[in-house]
Order: structure tokens, then C-alpha cells, then sequence
């Protein structure tokens, strides 16, 4: 179980800021959170959102040379299979119900929700395993599946 959190820090997590700034309108759509914070103004909200989107976007590349990313999206796709592998058509890593180290994969995994890499997970292996994942944890509830964890 401890490789696999491990393994979604090191390796998973490091995908997916490539993934979701692959062009500068995909950098746009992930910065767009900035457009909900209540206490910006609407400037501070559209620079923001400007000037984020832009730095993500020069940021990635960067990363992709220090990580050797050479095509973020088959780098993804991979490591979903190798996780899809590790499931080894159980319901969850942990069998009948979910352990730390599912829990750590979709924590990972879930903040693309909402965007175009989103479209890469639901396309892949784990897509069910996902959509379980999302049905047990719902919107807060990933602390209650941790306590229940083994």
C-alpha cells in the first residue's frame, strides 16, 4: 500500500500539471478557479486569471524537461494502466473496499475534475474504478473512507 501512495505522489501527480496545461487554453480553463474567489475584485479576478494561466503554461514545459515527459497524455494513459494493473480487476487496490493507497490515486486524480484531462481518465482502464471511488467519497467524504481504510 505504501508503494502505491508513493508511487501516486511521485509519479501520478507529476502528470498531471503537464496535462493540464498542454496549451495556453487549457491553462486558462484550469486557472479559472480564480474567477470564484469572492473577495477579488473583477480585475484582480481577470488579471489573475491572465497572468496564472500564462506562468502555468510557460511552467510546463519545464517540467516536462525535468521529468522527461516527452507526450503528457501517453504518459498519463500509461500510468493509469499500470494502476489499472495493479487493480487487477478487483473493485478497488484493497479489494471489496477502498484502502489508503486507493484513496491517495484518486485524491490525485481528482483534481483534473471539470477539465479536458478528465476526458483521459473516464477513456481509460480505471474509469470504473474512478466512478466507484467518486460514488464512496462523494463530496467530502474522503476523511470517513480514511478512518474505514485498512
Amino acid at each position: 500500500v505504501r508503494g502505491w501512495m508513493d508511487w501516486a505522489d511521485k509519479e501520478l501527480a507529476v502528470l498531471l500539471f503537464p496535462n493540464l496545461t498542454r496549451s495556453f487554453s487549457e491553462s486558462y480553463e484550469a486557472f479559472s478557479y480564480v474567477q470564484e474567489v469572492p473577495t477579488f475584485s473583477l480585475l484582480d479576478k481577470y488579471s489573475n486569471h491572465v497572468a496564472g494561466a500564462t506562468a502555468m503554461w510557460l511552467a510546463q514545459g519545464k517540467l516536462k524537461k525535468k521529468y522527461k515527459i516527452e507526450d503528457e497524455r501517453a504518459a498519463l494513459a500509461s500510468s493509469l494502466s499500470k494502476w489499472a494493473d495493479a487493480l487487477d480487476n478487483k473493485l478497488f487496490l484493497g479489494g471489496s473496499s477502498p484502502n489508503l493507497a486507493d484513496l491517495c490515486v484518486f485524491g490525485v486524480l481528482r483534481a483534473v475534475d471539470g477539465s479536458a484531462t478528465q476526458k483521459v481518465i473516464e477513456d481509460s482502464p480505471v474509469a470504473d474504478w474512478y466512478k466507484r471511488m467518486r460514488e464512496l467519497v462523494g463530496e467530502r467524504g474522503g476523511a470517513r473512507v480514511a478512518r474505514e481504510a485498512k
